[in-house]
């Protein structure tokens, strides 16, 4: 409770769920996290300005913390040379699994061409949820697998779930995806269940 509400999420009522802080992991080209970027669409607070700045460690079930500092402060286009995450493209392509954030009906299950539709459908009811009137999402395509660290990535090598009392989680298998929007859209770009916290995460394609 001591924590501010943008970097919670909490208290911020039903039809405001999307704009607190994303908690976003950064590979470099070996797969390994270099940074998090810590993305917050409806703005940072001096008080939650204030517990990123003090915030030195960070616990883990095993081994040291881990050690960390504040690199900067500002709006998505600052980091475009840090991070490709705050580019802009008409396709993204996942760096983690999306999972559909509600539930599936037997008819949308019934044929591969109806289940795209409905994870068509999720997507757009999402993306029209966050008020981002920008560009629409006309098209998805799911892929096999993604290329990381020269590794090949498949969704089952993913940890995708999280461990909260209660949490009812609709998809617990997750898929990597392709998504095309009709305009240009500017990053950070994480959709779907567990979106907050490093799942359903796009990076531009940038030659498109």
């Amino acid at each position: 409770d001591a924590l501010p509400t943008m970097l919670s999420g909490h208290d911020l009522g039903e039809y405001n769920r999307h704009s607190h802080a994303f908690w976003l992991p950064d590979p470099n080209k070996h797969g390994e996290i270099e940074h998090v970027l810590v993305h917050a669409p409806g703005g940072l607070s001096a008080d939650a300005t204030r517990v990123l700045t003090a915030l030195t460690q960070i616990k883990r079930d095993e081994g040291e913390p881990l050690r960390v500092m504040l690199e900067g402060l500002g709006p998505a286009l600052l980091f475009s040379d840090v991070t490709s995450f705050t580019n802009e493209s008409i396709v993204w392509r996942s760096v983690t699994p999306y999972l559909h954030p509600w539930h599936l009906k037997k008819p949308q299950m019934r044929s591969h061409e109806a289940l795209v539709e409905a994870i068509l459908d999720q997507l757009r009811r999402e993306w029209h949820a966050r008020d981002t009137l920008s560009s629409e999402i006309v098209e998805i395509r799911e892929i096999p697998s993604i290329q990381y660290g020269g590794r090949t990535l498949r969704p089952l090598h993913f940890h995708r779930f999280r461990r909260k009392r209660g949490l009812v989680q609709p998809d617990t298998t997750g898929r990597l995806l392709e998504v095309r929007f009709a305009h240009p859209v500017r990053g950070p770009l994480a959709l779907g269940f567990g979106c907050h916290f490093g799942l359903g995460l796009f990076v531009p394609v940038l030659d498109e």
